[in-house]
């Protein structure tokens, strides 16, 4: 599944992803658009799930 989101919009997806990855074999791809580099939110929590569910 693909998933777009830009700034805040990204928190709907944060959730779905944290509670589909774990029972999921599927694979789901973020594209994730913001102006700036500081407006990258959840940045950490995505790279944790990105390590846990490659």
């Amino acid at each position: 599944a693909w998933f777009i989101a830009t700034g805040t919009g990204v928190a709907p997806f944060f959730c779905m992803l944290k509670e589909y990855l774990p029972r999921s074999e599927k694979k789901f791809r973020l594209i994730f658009g913001v102006r700036k580099k500081e407006d990258l939110f959840y940045q950490e929590e995505f790279q944790a799930l990105e390590k846990k569910y490659p």
